[in-house]
């Protein structure tokens, strides 16, 4: 009797079990694009709810799948859910770690959450996946805008004008980085071009409005900010920066208000706005308004130095020298070596009779800034009295 052949038995097995694999997968992709056109439809009627349902049964229909969690991502970014699409994302890059449109919307959603370091290497790991992804150059030149990394910024800019030689918002960020480089008369060049490109574009007339008011030309700057507001009337930066202009052109009144509405308009994120309120109510008087300012600093940003000694500044004029001294006390244990913290103390110090300790605190600021004349001369004052 012929011996029977176990391969046939196992090639005809392995083909049933491949043609129910082609079944089973074509019938999952199916139920998903069945999903996914549901929630396109309830998108577009309004119902959120029902959208988001759809979604779900798309991940459940294919949990191992990293699309279904990037559409669900979509669909919360798109809503401004950034906690809900992150985690999405970062489900989603679990399972394909190489799925370059991903990691550009988790650089989108984290710049959203102000993680810019994060966005910073989601965009350099779209780079590196898709090098003439010029959409991921200019994000990460806008982020590293937000970290103050200027340089990194100009060059993802000029690499996006190397392709994109019309680009208004590539040229606005290399102005802008340009001008915080010191390089003005290529910044205001780049801040022209965009100009050039979109006369509509708001921001490249706010900056070019800073760069003249730096250069002296304080009309320039005005009818640049001007323009500016008359293109877009809540650009909060705008304001802020002809208020600065203002008050070099000696109109504090005016200057006020534009840091109001500044502040009204973006009033818990841009903490120089309080800064420049507070100081100049201060030097006008209203020393319990500059406090407000400060107060406010302190609250949203625990760790901003400058507001402590700002409110200490305005306290030691109204005589609260404990109260000064508590601030003061909270800025160098913020910052140990803020060198206008120790003389500010010194001088509260000296108020409060405690002249051994102003004299320390005399000699760490000279440390710090030795060619202070104003400093040597308190010193030497103070060394004086302690004879």
């Amino acid at each position: 009797m012929k011996k029977f052949d176990y391969r046939y038995l196992l090639l005809i097995v392995l083909s049933s079990a491949l043609l129910l694999y082609v079944w089973f997968d074509s019938n999952r992709r199916r139920r998903l694009e069945n999903h996914y056109r549901q929630a396109r439809q309830k998108e577009k009627t309004g119902d959120a709810a029902g959208a988001l349902e759809e979604y779900h049964h798309a991940v459940e229909a294919a949990p191992g799948k990293s699309v279904p969690y990037g559409k669900r991502g979509n669909f919360h970014f798109a809503r401004q859910e950034y906690r809900l699409a992150l985690a999405d994302y970062d489900r989603a890059l679990t399972l394909d770690r190489n799925a370059t449109v991903l990691y550009f919307n988790r650089g989108m959603v984290r710049a959203a959450l102000e993680d810019f370091a994060g966005a910073a290497a989601d965009f350099t790991r779209t780079i590196e996946l898709s090098p003439l992804n010029f959409d991921a150059f200019y994000y990460r030149a806008v982020v590293r805008v937000e970290q103050g990394d200027w340089r990194g910024a100009a060059a993802d800019a000029r690499e996006v004008l190397s392709f994109r030689k019309q680009d208004a918002r590539a040229y606005y960020i290399l102005g802008y980085a340009l001008s915080e480089m010191g390089q003005e008369k290529t910044a205001e060049e780049a801040l022209l071009a965009s100009i050039r490109f979109a006369p509509d574009y708001a921001y490249p007339y706010c900056s070019l409005g800073a760069l003249k008011s730096g250069q002296g030309d304080l009309p320039g700057a005005l009818q640049a900010l001007e323009t500016a507001l008359r293109l877009k009337p809540d650009f909060s930066r705008a304001y802020f920066v002809r208020g600065q202009v203002r008050e070099k052109l000696k109109e504090p009144d005016a200057a006020l208000l534009d840091y109001d509405r500044a502040i009204e308009l973006n009033p818990d994120r841009n903490f120089d706005y309080y800064y420049r309120r507070g100081d100049l109510k201060y030097r006008q008087g209203d020393l319990i308004g500059a406090i407000i300012d400060y107060d406010r600093i302190a609250y949203l940003k625990p760790d901003a130095v400058r507001a402590y000694i700002g409110r200490a500044n305005v306290k030691n004029a109204l005589g609260e020298y404990e109260n000064a001294l508590a601030d003061l006390n909270k800025a160098l244990e913020l910052d140990p070596r803020h060198g206008q913290a120790y003389y500010l103390r010194s001088r509260v110090l000296a108020r409060l009779e405690r002249t051994a300790e102003a004299i320390a605190d005399g000699v760490k600021f000279l440390e710090r800034t030795p060619d202070d004349p104003a400093g040597r001369e308190w010193l030497r004052q103070l060394r004086k009295k302690a004879d």
